[in-house]
């Protein structure tokens, strides 16, 4: 395939120029104070997740106990994917980054890897956001449907219908098929 160039007309640059002011306006407009707020998260976050998998162990007899705190680890995994991975893999939780490696690490004590999802992430999804073929972050499985061009086949047809069934299975997805193919 080959790669996507972008052909540029003056309505573009100056909608592009527009744009990067309106975002610069708005980058100097976030609060200093911010940055503590996404800390405490990076802290806190993994925290939980370690004290659900710790209430869990201790309480395994304890069957309902047992399952919510596998069911609370999930959610909390998502929220440390959504609030942290991201944030540390563009170094922007902390000012060192060895610290935002740190926080990075967390993808690879729950299975995943961090070198390939940082990798793919900055190379494919930021250097060719959404394009058909190139943005790696789009083209997620076979199974569901992320981008709206891409005409729904078999079970892709229903998929609003059992996401929130299939949507935890893509950890598997990550760990054992895109992490080795990408690499």
């Amino acid at each position: 395939m080959e790669k996507p160039i972008y052909l540029k007309d003056s309505e573009d640059v100056r909608l592009f120029n527009e744009l990067r002011k309106k975002v610069n306006q708005r980058v100097e407009a976030i609060s200093e104070n911010r940055d503590i707020y996404i800390q405490i998260k990076a802290v806190l976050l993994p925290l939980i997740y370690i004290g659900l998998y710790i209430l869990a162990v201790l309480n395994a007899e304890k069957h309902w106990i047992y399952i919510l705190s596998f069911v609370l680890m999930g959610i909390s995994l998502v929220l440390i994917y959504l609030n942290l991975i991201h944030e540390a893999a563009h170094n922007n939780i902390y000012k060192s980054k060895r610290l935002n490696g740190l926080v990075l690490h967390i993808f690879d004590f729950v299975g995943a890897n961090s070198y390939i999802w940082k990798k793919r992430h900055i190379a494919s999804h930021h250097a060719y956001p959404n394009v058909d073929g190139w943005d790696t972050d789009i083209e997620q499985s076979g199974l569901l449907l992320i981008v709206p061009w891409i005409k729904a086949k078999g079970v892709q047809k229903y998929q609003d219908k059992f996401f929130f069934l299939v949507y935890p299975l893509y950890l598997f997805n990550w760990m054992f098929i895109r992490d080795f193919r990408d690499f």
